[in-house]
């Protein structure tokens, strides 16, 4: 990564990932950390922190800074 023309990208890339927490009784209160972790796991596997990221990116470079 030091030497030029690897094609990796420096700096800190920034994405949004929206979690929904489910909001039920469950008997053990570990059960609710456990389904959030694995809601968690899902979304971090999926597209969606590079969609928001170069959507907010693409909305920044178009519109500016003082817009949003």
């Amino acid at each position: 990564m030091m030497e030029g023309g690897k094609g990796t990208r420096w700096g800190n890339w920034i994405g949004y990932i929206i979690l929904k927490l489910p909001i039920l009784m469950y008997e053990d209160p570990l059960d609710y950390v456990r389904k959030g972790m694995e809601i968690a796991e899902r979304k971090k596997n999926s597209l969606e922190a590079i969609f928001t990221y170069t959507s907010g990116s693409l909305i920044v470079k178009l519109l500016g800074i003082r817009v949003c």
